[in-house]
């Protein structure tokens, strides 16, 4: 009597508990989508190539992602798209997807073809919206080679 209802019940419980983990994994591709496009946006705008910027996006993108990167005028647009996984991609599930936009930055437009913000701040050139000292000063070093955190 009870083996029938066991059986049951434990089978509801593995369907539930395999639904509830797919259903996290969707979110954390969809945190990853968000964090891959915001971080090659900023690489584009800063001027670094469009190559770049989507190897960069491509990093932190959840596996089998596409990255499209667009810099046109004075903003940086970077579309990032993950596939659903798993059970998620059988039934027809949500997929990742984001959408970042960053100005460009003043100093990317004024360097020369190739060289970045960052190049000239190697240069000791004062960049717009940064604070550090010329090139040279032990604070102004730390602070550039310092990897760059997201605020949400």
């Amino acid at each position: 009597m009870v083996t029938a209802e066991l059986g049951v019940g434990l089978t509801a419980l593995v369907l539930c508990l395999g639904v509830g983990l797919q259903a996290v994994a969707a979110g954390i591709d969809q945190v990853r989508c968000v964090d891959a496009a915001h971080v090659a946006a900023r690489s584009a705008a800063r001027g670094d190539p469009p190559g770049r910027a989507r190897a960069l996006g491509l990093g932190r993108a959840p596996a089998g992602s596409t990255v499209t990167v667009t810099v046109g005028g004075r903003e940086a647009v970077v579309e990032v798209a993950a596939p659903p996984r798993g059970l998620l991609r059988e039934l027809g599930g949500p997929s990742g997807r984001a959408v970042a936009s960053t100005p460009v930055e003043a100093a990317s437009e004024e360097a020369a073809p190739g060289q970045g913000a960052s190049a000239q701040a190697a240069s000791g050139e004062v960049v717009p919206g940064r604070s550090e000292a010329p090139a040279g000063a032990a604070a102004g070093a730390a602070a550039r080679d310092a990897p760059a955190r997201a605020v949400w």
